[in-house]
């Protein structure tokens, strides 16, 4: 038996490694995302067809949610007007994913590393 083989009816490596992926996507999709709406706020600031209170109002409301966006995704948008820029430094999908990432390597570590797995897995013969 491989190290893979010998661990999966305790560890469903196959569902973390499946999640690793996704969360991959993920942060790669927010980034993605996020560089978009940095374009689109620009063209925004830069129409000058559009005046008013309301474009104002709107320009402030969706930099605000740029900025919550680039905490999602590690990016910093920065702020307009007087209130200070959001720190870019929580970036959970990234944290989750290298967690994930970690998780897998140490279950695929565990019977070589473990006693009390080896003792585990003679329990559930």
């Amino acid at each position: 038996m491989n190290n893979d083989e010998s661990n999966e009816y305790l560890f469903d490596t196959i569902r973390l490694q499946a999640i690793s992926k996704l969360l991959g996507q993920l942060d790669t999709s927010m980034i993605d995302a996020f560089e978009q709406s940095q374009q689109l706020l620009s063209k925004l600031n830069n129409n000058e067809n559009w005046r008013g209170e309301f474009r104002n109002q709107f320009i402030a409301f969706y930099n605000l949610l740029l900025q919550y966006h680039g905490q999602l995704c590690g990016k910093t948008a920065k702020s307009i007007g007087e209130c200070k820029t959001a720190s870019a430094e929580m970036d959970p999908i990234k944290k989750i994913y290298d967690a994930v990432e970690k998780l897998v390597d140490d279950i695929k570590e565990l019977p070589n590393n473990s006693e009390g797995y080896r003792e585990l897995k003679e329990v559930m013969k």
